[in-house]
């Protein structure tokens, strides 16, 4: 568990050893409300950083929509009953999800946020990027980027990369599903998959 403090914003990064994937808690320090991005599991060390910060959840943001990694979503709301449901499709779990693909900014737990919809990897794979944080899922992490199928995908996706994220503060931290953080900076510079894509 790692805790990052910039400015008023507070993140917290609970990383499952049993997946070996990264859950974010986002929140104002006057605030109470707060933002999951790709809960994987809702276990004891999850609910202790909610409880000891008396966080409520209001949203919840998932990069794929994809059942078997994020199966802390089907417990969330029976906790936080206000919480909504964020992704790139329809439904998960039964439950209605807000598809952002076409989206435009929108406003969840006092922040404003920007859905980067990046096909080519999944149909529903989306990027939140949130007050300089870029949440990446499993799409882009430090030194790593997920393939996709054929030569139109990969075209697709390199497309998608430059208009959508090399034009981002090369500052913007990157902060993925799978490995360490990083910098759109440093992955421009050192990230050979990305070199060799685009």
């Amino acid at each position: 568990m790692r805790h990052l403090e910039v400015n008023d914003l507070q993140i917290y990064t609970y990383f499952s050893s049993d997946s070996m994937m990264n859950t974010y808690v986002i929140w104002h320090r006057d605030r109470r409300e707060a933002i999951l991005v790709d809960p994987v599991h809702f276990d004891g060390g999850l609910f202790e950083i909610l409880e000891s910060n008396a966080l409520e959840i209001m949203a919840v943001l998932v990069t794929p929509a994809h059942e078997e990694d994020f199966k802390a979503i089907k417990t969330i709301p029976k906790i936080y009953h206000h919480v909504k449901l964020y992704g790139g499709s329809d439904r998960i779990f039964g439950m209605p999800l807000e598809n952002l693909k076409e989206a435009p900014r929108f406003f969840a737990a006092g922040f404003a946020i920007d859905p980067i919809f990046l096909p080519g990897h999944h149909s529903d794979s989306l990027l939140y990027l949130l007050e300089g944080l870029l949440f990446s899922g499993d799409l882009l992490s430090a030194g790593g980027l997920a393939m996709a199928d054929g030569n139109y995908g990969r075209r697709l996706l390199c497309q998608c990369i430059k208009e959508s994220i090399f034009t981002l503060n090369e500052h913007t931290l990157i902060l993925p599903l799978f490995g360490p953080p990083s910098t759109v900076g440093i992955e421009k510079e050192t990230n050979a998959l990305l070199q060799e894509l685009c």
